[in-house]
């Protein structure tokens, strides 16, 4: 079993000295501080530290805190899904240096320090695991956080995300102790890197479950506070054509979690441009500046407080083959990245993607109603209106549609075998609209015409009803909705295509 070494506050260690011991000799580091890591570090701080001590190098806001790594998993596993006491002392440790580095306390209602836990494998699982926010409120704190920010609302609907997050992810009744509450919710994001939907991800992707997930630890900054603050997720590209123009949506007085959910249906990114133009103006030269340093398109989580930007999280993005092909192709051009590099990025077998249909133009029918366009293409199907349904009817030999109020991980098995995805909320940005971007599905969310009475099994779309198994047709280009099977086309293929293909077919054939 690895060893529980912590990194010292202040100690300056260099990065040489993370590498594990199959290159040093030294026991894996089970807590990294954010300021101490990098994205050379991936393996241990997982895609998320990495992403949060990388961004935290360069200089950019973003809210302090500390990784306990995959060796930390690895030794909590091994000692019977347990932290130990030298565990326990360490994240201890690291939580006071973090009061220290903050000026707050945790637990403390004079000077409340709440907390992020969030999972972060080394490779990217998107939604698969799980987070637990505003953590540290008992009554007494909430009483502190309403005086401290002098707004009593703010503090309940804190402690009110807290219960309902706690109780889902934790499953059990929220202690009184803010410490208690940190060592249940690190065992509960260490325990999900072994829910069913993480077990069917990884399979599907070809993950290793010896990778292990690492938790990252973060003071809590706060879109819910006040009339200029929201939370956010822009990609520095768009995810479904390339396009080098920043896409994304927010939620204004919300936290992160709102806007990944679906549960809600966001604004468009332009929105932030006219409400805190200063703000705009600095993600969007964040988005241009992480691309150019990671010379990949960016996915970027982001919180604005009273006005100020915090970034979250930067990762590779999601994107359709389409969109692979030309970020690929404008990198190049654009000295950013090498030829050699850019064609191991998109394989043979991933172009036939692109030849995925599209609605036939020539064909005239009235759309039902139109949602938020989130991937194109078009498809056909039997309505389903949960994951079992879906799984059942497709592996019966039937094309079936996943139609949902919104998607959720546990869906995620379903969604790949799909023919597309409708949900009646969220935005482009949602678990349904990025879970879609790789798998090539059309999708369209936020269609506030779709209502759906699962007691009755039927769905309610534009006012015309149907019943579980009906067929639709979705066009994923406009958002639209049809009723019947609608004929489909060949689809159009970008010129940026023609390119990528002779560099894979030559450097093939070398």
């Amino acid at each position: 079993m690895p060893g529980d070494q912590c990194v010292q506050q202040g100690g300056g260690r260099d990065h040489q000295h993370h590498r594990g011991p199959d290159q040093t000799g030294e026991r894996p580091l089970v807590i990294v501080p954010f300021a101490e890591g990098s994205r050379e570090l991936q393996h241990l701080l997982g895609n998320k530290g990495a992403g949060l001590a990388e961004l935290m190098r360069l200089g950019y806001r973003v809210p302090d805190g500390f990784t306990l790594t995959t060796a930390a998993c690895r030794a909590y596993y091994a000692a019977g899904r347990t932290l130990t006491p030298e565990l326990r002392e360490n994240l201890l440790r690291h939580l006071r240096g973090l009061e220290q580095r903050t000026g707050k306390r945790f637990g403390d209602p004079a000077h409340p320090l709440l907390l992020a836990i969030r999972s972060g494998a080394a490779e990217s699982m998107p939604g698969m695991m799980d987070t637990v926010l505003n953590l540290g409120l008992n009554e007494a704190v909430v009483q502190g956080l309403a005086e401290q920010t002098g707004d009593s609302k703010f503090a309940a609907d804190c402690q009110r995300r807290l219960h309902e997050m706690y109780g889902a992810v934790v499953s059990r009744e929220i202690p009184e102790s803010p410490l208690e509450q940190l060592f249940q919710a690190v065992c509960a994001v260490f325990d999900s890197w072994n829910n069913r939907r993480a077990v069917v991800y990884r399979q599907i992707h070809g993950i290793s479950d010896e990778l292990y997930t690492a938790v990252n630890v973060q003071e809590m900054v706060f879109g819910n506070l006040g009339a200029r603050s929201a939370a956010g997720v822009v990609f520095s590209r768009h995810p479904a054509s390339g396009e080098p123009a920043l896409h994304g949506e927010i939620l204004y007085g919300a936290q992160g979690e709102d806007v990944v959910a679906g549960a809600l249906t966001p604004e468009p990114i332009e929105t932030l441009r006219a409400t805190m133009p200063h703000v705009y103006a600095e993600l969007l030269t964040a988005a241009r500046q992480l691309e150019a340093h990671y010379q990949d398109m960016q996915e970027i989580e982001f919180t604005v407080q009273d006005g100020a930007l915090y970034l979250l999280q930067t990762r590779d993005g999601k994107r359709t083959v389409q969109a692979a092909v030309k970020i690929a192709v404008d990198l190049v051009q654009a000295g950013l990245l090498d030829r050699a590099d850019a064609v191991q990025r998109v394989q043979l077998q991933e172009l036939n993607k692109l030849l995925h249909p599209r609605l036939d133009p020539t064909v005239q029918a009235a759309p039902l109603a139109e949602g938020i366009p989130a991937l194109p293409g078009a498809a056909s199907g039997r309505i389903a209106l949960d994951a079992e349904t879906a799984l059942e009817q497709s592996r019966a030999g039937h094309a079936v549609l996943l139609v949902r109020r919104e998607t959720d991980p546990d869906d995620y098995e379903a969604m790949t075998e799909s023919r597309g995805i409708l949900t009646a909320f969220g935005g482009t940005t949602s678990h349904a609209a990025v879970t879609a971007l790789p798998l090539g599905k059309p999708c369209i969310v936020g269609c506030s015409a779709v209502v759906i009475n699962l007691a009755a099994r039927t769905v309610e779309i534009g006012g015309q009803l149907f019943s579980e198994g009906d067929v639709l047709t979705l066009d994923g280009a406009t958002g639209r909705i049809f009723a019947g099977a609608l004929p489909l086309a060949k689809p159009d293929v970008p010129p940026e295509v023609d390119v990528f293909w002779k560099w894979l077919t030559v450097d093939n054939n070398a």
